[in-house]
C-alpha cells in the first residue's frame, strides 16, 4: 500500500498507479493532485476505485471505459469535471459513480 506523507503532497497523478492492486483500491483524502492518468484504463481487474477527498481535478479520461470489472467510482470532492466520456457506457458493471 502506497502511503503520503503530510510533506509529501503528490503532484505527479501516476503515482497512485503504483498504489493500485488488483481489484479494490481506497486511496482517498492521500493529498493527490493534478489530472487522472490515461493508464487507469490498464488496470482491467480493477473492481472499485475510490479517490475522494483529493486535489484532483481536469476531466475524467475516455480510458477508463476499458475497465470492464469496475463497479464503483468515487471522485467526489475532487475539481474533476466536465463532460462524461461516452465510454464510460461500456462498463457494464459499473453501479455507483
Amino acid at each position: 500500500m502506497c502511503n503520503v506523507s503530510d510533506d509529501h503532497k503528490n503532484s505527479d497523478p501516476s503515482y497512485f498507479l503504483a498504489c493500485i492492486g488488483n481489484f479494490c483500491r481506497h486511496i482517498s483524502e492521500s493529498h493527490l493532485t493534478g489530472t487522472l492518468p490515461t493508464e487507469l484504463g490498464s488496470l482491467r481487474s480493477l473492481t472499485t476505485l475510490y479517490l475522494y477527498n483529493n486535489f484532483l481535478s481536469g476531466t475524467i479520461p475516455s480510458e477508463m471505459g476499458c475497465m470492464p470489472n469496475l463497479t464503483i467510482i468515487s471522485l467526489h470532492t475532487n475539481k474533476v469535471g466536465g463532460p462524461l466520456p461516452s465510454e464510460l457506457a461500456n462498463l457494464k458493471k459499473l453501479k455507483h459513480m
